[in-house]
């Protein structure tokens, strides 16, 4: 027998595994949180759905695809490219919203982020 995430599309099984990793987390929320959730101003929970919906589900998603596509020790190496797409979006979102988001990277970003790439163009570079 197949195992589930290889009979189901991958967003189907990244919905599920977030949503069964969830239930435990929402029996908590009557004494942790409730305060905090109904503080938080509009912007904050379009902020919430963002990291949710398109960052969350989305991007393991994605892995998800790519594990049936890559080995999962060649796949691992993408988390390196973290710092890149975070410094990509803070500049996309600071043009869409500029209200919002200001675009603002720090030397030790840059330092970091080129590190991180030069990390990974080493590790996954062909070896003669």
């Amino acid at each position: 027998a197949k195992p589930v995430m290889a009979r189901s599309s991958p967003l189907l099984f990244t919905y599920l595994a977030i949503s069964i990793g969830t239930l435990p987390l929402l029996m908590l929320f009557p004494w942790k949180g409730k305060h905090e959730a109904a503080l938080l101003p509009l912007d904050g929970w379009v902020a919430v759905l963002y990291l949710s919906i398109p960052c969350t589900v989305g991007g393991y998603a994605v892995w998800t695809w790519l594990l049936r596509h890559l080995p999962a020790s060649t796949l691992g190496f993408t988390v390196f490219f973290n710092p890149a797409l975070t410094t990509t979006s803070k500049l996309l979102l600071s043009f869409l919203f500029p209200t919002l988001f200001l675009w603002q990277i720090n030397l030790m970003e840059w330092l970091g982020g080129g590190l991180a790439l030069v990390g990974l163009a080493l590790a996954v570079w062909p070896r003669r």
